[in-house]
């Protein structure tokens, strides 16, 4: 991190006004102006962000828990009763396993059967990788494990983790590779098992210990930081008159804020499935950056550098927020927040995240949307609520090109109207609240859930079909096949109404009424570039009465068992369409898609 300074100008400057300020140079002094002492270390200021070099490890990492870690933690425990259950009611999945690490000695350290205990535990969010083979517990170091383990064979990620939970005086910690049994040769150990229950498992857990910077398990997260070589210190500047203010103004300026909202993008674990879930679930985390330490927990966050100034960015860029929610927050949302404009601006970032296996792709968020589900008194199914069933299944493939993997563990084996099914990379144009909107799907059935295991076999076709009753279109573009650059077609259309299998009626369009189409990247239906456009079966599922439009997405009718079924081949909006034609002529039928 290069030395730099970021200046926020006082009121009378960034206001209405501030173009008519005038000011004279302003005068940099680093320690004090007249009489005005720098500020002392204290609330507010800043602390320099320590080194971590090998042979200081120990005694940087002491004084970081003990001057900045503990108070975080205990004040969290005690005053935060936001940060006390992550979803406002108590879980009863405790870990079947924890790994005792003893005292700062670390004369011990074991796996142990928990029973029925319910001790405190850490938790270590980090990346894998394709150094972790030493951490994995399987059916042959079982049992060993539970006797002694030695600290030495482990990743060093794990290490660096084991080392910070004794330091902070607790006992326990969890860690998937070590905690949950792995399947090898023949044994399948206990994932299956264990998959459904990870979310409790993170959720009941005292704080969290993200490796943020760590991309493989053996790098570690307890290593050198550049950053300590250009601490940050206030400087006082000092302006002359301006038209707003007849008196000298000076005021004390900061180097930039060190926060997690900026620095997590260009670290490893933010990019992984898995890791949006446990930040979710857990009520207190502590994230290991290149460039410092960040507390963050339901209530506030914090960095190493500004570790007891005001909690960030709530009270700055609430504003923002409202654009832009934190995903942490979605647990305490209302009902039509939560599962709406939340819930997709979330799967909108958890597309773009990396998974080992894509099977995992609805696992790694299964606790966060049982948790809504149950929150919300509402079903849910393959990354959809049903509350929310029009929205839900309006998302829209990002234009970007991606590699489309052919194997069996590709997308191409979820539903075709779950988002889950496009190869990373969704976005949710019509996801924000508006009381114009209304929708014109309802659901019928969503498939039967497992019971035994988070993962649904989606290969059998009945795990696939979602039933539900809406209006059938049949659509006669009139026009030619051509893209303009983000992959939307526009033409105008004649619609017919499907009432039955053999009955259609037209449906009275507006004088300018056009269409917009993209198509998904595995459509089938999709012309050549500047062919006309075929007829289209499509089925709608909002209606817009503020602006007269109707939303949908494309269908394309097969047979399995001489019934219908229909696959979802990409998305549309219909404009001009007037009132009366909604009100009177769109017949609902029943469909089913897989």
């Amino acid at each position: 991190m290069s030395p730099r300074i970021m200046l926020i100008l006082p009121p009378p400057f960034d206001m209405e006004n501030s173009w008519r300020s005038i000011c004279r140079p302003a005068l940099l002094v680093n320690e004090s102006y007249g009489t005005s002492p720098l500020p002392a270390k204290g609330p507010g200021s800043s602390y320099r962000v320590r080194r971590l070099a090998p042979q200081n490890l120990d005694s940087e990492l002491n004084e970081l828990v003990k001057e900045i870690i503990q108070p975080w933690l205990n004040g969290c425990l005690k005053d935060h009763p936001e940060c006390r259950t992550t979803s406002g009611d108590e879980t009863s999945n405790y870990p079947k396993r924890l790994i005792f690490v003893g005292n700062s000695n670390g004369d011990t350290l074991k796996l142990v059967e928990i029973g029925t205990q319910r001790p405190p535990y850490l938790i270590l969010s980090y990346c894998w990788g394709s150094t972790n083979a030493s951490a994995r517990t399987t059916y042959r170091n079982l049992q060993a494990r539970l006797d002694r383990m030695d600290l030495s064979k482990l990743p060093r990620t794990v290490q660096d983790a084991i080392k910070l939970t004794r330091n902070m005086g607790k006992e326990y910690i969890w860690i998937d590779a070590l905690c949950i049994e792995q399947a090898e040769d023949d044994q399948p150990g206990d994932w299956d098992n264990e998959a459904s229950k990870v979310g409790d498992y993170y959720a009941n857990a005292e704080c969290l210990i993200s490796a943020m910077r760590a991309s493989e398990s053996a790098q570690g997260f307890l290593t050198e930081r550049a950053s300590w070589r250009y601490p940050q210190r206030r400087a006082l500047l000092v302006y002359g008159e301006t038209w707003c203010h007849r008196e000298e103004i000076s005021f004390w300026a900061d180097g930039p804020d060190q926060t997690f909202w900026y620095e997590k993008e260009s670290e490893p674990l933010h990019k992984r499935g898995w890791c949006l879930q446990e930040r979710i679930l857990c009520p207190r985390r502590l994230h290991w950056t290149k460039n410092g330490l960040f507390w963050e927990c339901n209530t506030a966050e914090k960095s190493e550098q500004e570790p007891f100034s005001g909690n960030f960015p709530f009270e700055y860029i609430s504003p923002l927020l409202e654009v832009y929610p934190r995903p942490v927050t979605i647990l305490r949302k209302d009902k039509s927040e939560a599962l709406l404009k939340d819930w997709c601006l979330l799967t909108k970032d958890y597309s773009h995240m990396k998974l080992s296996y894509e099977k995992d792709r609805f696992a790694a968020i299964h606790g966060i949307a049982t948790r809504l589900a149950k929150r919300h008194n509402d079903t849910y199914y393959a990354g959809v609520f049903g509350s929310q069933l029009a929205s839900g299944l309006l998302h829209v493939d990002e234009h970007a090109s991606r590699e489309i993997p052919g194997s069996s563990d590709s997308p191409i084996c979820f539903p075709t109207w779950s988002w889950a099914a496009a190869w990373r990379g969704v976005e949710w144009p019509w996801s924000t609240y508006n009381p114009g909107r209304v929708s014109l799907v309802e659901l019928v059935g969503f498939p039967p859930v497992p019971q035994s295991s988070v993962q649904t076999d989606f290969t059998q076709l009945d795990s696939r079909k979602l039933r539900i009753k809406a209006p059938l279109v049949r659509i006669f573009p009139n026009g030619n096949f051509v893209k303009d650059n983000v992959g939307w077609v526009y033409v105008s259309l004649k619609i017919r109404i499907c009432k039955t299998a053999e009955l259609e009626e037209d449906l009275d369009l507006g004088l300018y009424s056009k269409i917009s189409i993209k198509f998904d990247p595995r459509s089938i239906t999709e012309p050549k570039e500047g062919m006309p456009i075929p007829d289209l079966f499509a089925v709608i599922l909002l209606y817009d009465n503020w602006y007269y439009g109707l939303y949908g997405i494309i269908l394309h009718k097969g047979y399995m068992d001489n019934k219908e079924l229909y696959t979802r081949e990409g998305v549309l909006y219909i404009d001009g369409i007037p009132t009366s034609a909604v009100e009177s002529g769109l017949w609902r039928s029943e469909l089913t898609l897989v």
